[in-house]
């Protein structure tokens, strides 16, 4: 089979900075590549990103790993925290 795959990047994440980087740890420690889009900006300055500036920085992973990251990310929102 010699057919060309087209790889795009799609975004897995929308939210403020620090869950956006707890996020991108989880898929970097599961071997996911990512980027975060706006992440200087959307900390700094959101308002000036996103209007109302409401969930300014983003995650974005190759179209390949996209099913694996979004079933990551929903497995981390759910989890319950552990009572010490």
């Amino acid at each position: 089979m010699n057919q060309k795959t087209r790889i795009t990047f799609v975004e897995v994440f929308n939210g403020d900075y620090m869950h956006a980087s707890l996020i991108q740890q989880l898929l970097q420690e599961h071997e996911i590549p990512s980027f975060l889009r706006n992440e200087l900006m959307g900390s700094l300055e959101p308002f000036a990103v996103v209007a109302g500036g409401a969930n300014p920085v983003s995650i974005e992973v190759s179209s390949i790993n996209y099913e694996f990251a979004t079933s990551l990310i929903a497995e981390f929102n759910n989890a319950i925290p552990e009572e010490e």
